[in-house]
């Protein structure tokens, strides 16, 4: 993952739309933006939602709130010039939470990943060499992998045992930018690291590589179960390969053009990807949609080949719900002049519908969005059943909210607290 840039285009207003369009699908009925007439009103079903949000919320402070606002849990207070919260990361079991600190209240910047429940009992905090940037459990909820700055480099870090009583961060390895997925074990994780590195990295620092010409990609994918693991290898021009290892057998699967962006789904079935050329990857070019002619999310099927067209039209990340059977795509709006919106697209397989236009959060656009593929491996903007989906918007004359869109009920989007970014719990 590449140090944090800024963006060559500034999102700074909202554009309103009231319609939906597209299928059958009773969200597609929305008829009202969570932004309009200064927000719609929390719906009764919103009591009904399971799980529950972790908020960066107005002040920079992290909390864990109810999906209907309610039950608020501030885990750390965010005080300028002392005490700065970035990220934060849920437990695969959803029995703790996760969040880089930095303290300076003594004038000696000192940087810890603090981990708590969701109400923040049994807290265990780690000192560790350098500010992380970015958290991500393993999948066995006991240890806290970290990406960070270090010089020129960014640095992988992992917090062993971070909800236990002796936590033990060991600084793992480093190079720029830097990919990874954990193993379903928690004992190793696939690495992409700058553009020669695709390599298994043992949590206790050994080296195996496995593919001596990676192309060009952000993170590999490895399945819950471990029967699969997804990567790019380096072909001729533009054409790269995907490969996909099932059941230990290595095969081409798709030869797109261009780089490669993918998530797979949590069960490791299917596998949502899109390719861009050099001359496509800047979504905040007006002119892009003239020449982006053959792009859009594609699902293939690693098991049975299938392949499925979730869009035609280029997409700025996606995210699989925890059952795998919607995907939310983040698409760019064009306009004329005026601002570039965006929409997301959810998709369930036979059909899809778009929400209305909205501006996101800077946010998201600046630090999750170029990074959403190792991203999509650590958090979950989708309730634990997959009816509603949490995202921060940018709200005129207010600050950045988080908003709450069902899609499995004839309901509204609703704004649910002032915030910069939400996770939903998996349980």
């Amino acid at each position: 993952m590449e140090r944090r840039r800024g963006l060559p285009f500034v999102v700074a207003s909202l554009l309103v739309a009231v319609a939906c369009t597209g299928s059958s699908d009773p969200a597609s009925s929305l008829s009202a933006s969570p932004t309009s007439a200064g927000g719609v009103a929390t719906p009764p079903g919103a009591a009904s939602l399971p799980g529950t949000l972790l908020v960066l919320d107005g002040t920079g402070s992290l909390v864990t709130l109810r999906p209907d606002g309610t039950g608020r849990v501030t885990l750390a207070v965010q005080a300028p010039g002392s005490l700065q919260v970035s990220q934060a990361a849920w437990a695969p079991d959803g029995a703790r939470v996760a969040w880089s600190q930095v303290d300076d209240r003594d004038g000696s910047p000192t940087a810890r990943v603090i981990t708590s429940t969701p109400g923040g009992a049994e807290r265990v905090e780690t000192t560790v060499g350098f500010v992380p940037f970015y958290l991500s459990w393993d999948p066995t909820s006991r240890h806290v992998a970290y990406l960070g700055n270090r010089g020129d480099d960014v640095g992988l870090g992992v917090v062993a045992g971070a909800s236990g009583p002796e936590p033990r961060d060991t600084g793992l390895d480093r190079g720029s930018p830097y990919y990874f997925s954990w193993s379903p074990g928690g004992d190793r994780m696939l690495v992409h690291v700058g553009d020669d590195r695709l390599e298994e990295l043992t949590i206790d620092g050994a080296i195996t590589t496995k593919v001596d010409r990676p192309g060009v990609f952000q993170a590999p994918a490895w399945s819950s179960d471990g029967s699969i693991r997804v990567y790019v290898r380096r072909g001729r021009g533009l054409t790269q390969g995907l490969i996909a290892q099932v059941d230990g057998e290595t095969r081409e699967v798709a030869t797109p053009k261009g780089a490669v962006f993918m998530v797979l789904s949590p069960d490791g079935r299917h596998l949502a990807y899109q390719a861009l050329e050099p001359d496509e990857l800047d979504i905040y070019d007006r002119t892009l949609p003239e020449r982006a002619t053959d792009v859009g999310v594609t699902v293939l099927d690693l098991r049975s080949g299938e392949i499925q067209h979730v869009s035609s039209e280029v997409a700025a990340a996606w995210y699989w719900s925890p059952d795998g059977s919607r995907l939310a795509v983040l698409e760019p709006v064009y306009a004329s002049d005026g601002p570039i919106t965006f929409r997301w697209r959810i998709w369930g397989g036979s059909a899809s519908f778009t929400t209305p236009v909205f501006s996101p959060g800077l946010t998201l656009l600046q630090s999750y969005q170029p990074f959403f593929s190792q991203y999509a491996q650590s958090m979950s903007m989708w309730a634990p059943d997959g009816s509603a989906f949490a995202f921060p918007i940018e709200v005129p004359g207010s600050l950045t909210s988080i908003v709450v869109q069902p899609v499995d009920r004839d309901e509204p989007p609703y704004l649910v607290s002032e915030g910069t970014f939400a996770a939903w719990s998996p349980t």
